[in-house]
């Protein structure tokens, strides 16, 4: 155990030498200071701001769990994948179909997917940590394509936060910008030659709900629709309750389509967004 844990620091001591040249020599000091902050923020400050502890002392988290708490809690109908739960009662094989929209660095629910099932994960994201991270990993069954996910074809400007993070074309974040070619679900589909999915993920940092919204309007219904809604990350009481309003009502489109309406449970972070699993399980057949 004691060797363990001095291989564990001299990496870690390792890699903050290696931040270290690698922002001097970008920025000279300046460079490190931004070096400094940033690890300061995630290692810390960030870690704090998201504990569970507090959420009573913010009205806005608050009022994100009450409108959870409406959500049914998924059951013992669901099997974890990573960082998300899929409904055992459409069970998947080698033939299924996956998509993962929003990777970044975290394909945790992509590799357990294809590991057990054996199928392709068709995953787009319009980051390079995206393309850096599924170079890495380097997934015989991932189909990976550099580009973002929205109701139409065109180059959108996305917003990445200060100290890093995923990136939005919603949330206008303070830190780098860069544009990025985006396709309609549709037009991924086509490519892949797919006119169905067995399973959508989502965690497109506050743009699934209008894409939500584009894919019922075509007809396109997966067995299941894993998705993460990120609240405003504005102050505003209007923002915030219009987040809640436009949620509601894509709900309610997706419980008239024959979908149940299931809350996924989070550990950390909890009423910063809300995590939902839309399945057909419960169809009413006509």
């Amino acid at each position: 155990m004691p060797k363990k844990t001095g291989s564990t620091f001299r990496v870690a001591f390792m890699n903050l030498v290696q931040g270290f040249i690698f922002y001097y020599k970008k920025d000279r000091w300046a460079g490190v200071s931004f070096f400094v902050k940033a690890r300061l923020y995630q290692r810390i400050i960030q870690k704090i701001q998201y504990a569970n502890w507090h959420y009573f002392l913010s009205p806005f988290r608050v009022l994100t769990k009450q409108f959870e708490q409406t959500i049914p809690l998924i059951d013992d109908n669901f099997e974890k994948y990573g960082n998300y739960f899929l409904d055992k009662r459409f069970p998947l094989n080698h033939e299924s179909i996956v998509y993962s929209l929003g990777v970044l660095s975290n394909t945790s629910f992509d590799q357990a997917v294809a590991n057990k099932h054996e199928c392709p994960i068709y995953l787009y994201d319009p980051s390079i940590i995206a393309t850096r991270h599924i170079n890495r990993i380097n997934h015989p069954k991932f189909k990976f394509e550099q580009i973002g996910i929205w109701d139409k074809d065109e180059d959108m400007l996305f917003y990445t936060p200060v100290y890093g993070g995923s990136p939005s074309m919603i949330f206008e974040y303070a830190g780098r910008q860069f544009t990025a070619h985006c396709k309609k679900l549709a037009s991924v589909m086509k490519a892949n030659q797919h006119t169905s999915m067995d399973v959508l993920k989502m965690d497109i940092e506050g743009a699934a709900p209008r894409i939500l919204n584009h894919m019922l309007d075509i007809g396109v219904y997966p067995d299941q629709v894993l998705v993460e809604f990120e609240r405003p990350t504005t102050s505003s009481i209007i923002d915030f309750l219009d987040f809640f309003e436009e949620l509601r009502k894509l709900i309610n489109r997706f419980e008239d389509a024959g979908y149940q309406t299931y809350r996924m449970p989070r550990d950390k972070g909890k009423y910063y967004s809300i995590e939902i699993n839309f399945s057909k399980a419960h169809r009413k057949k006509k």
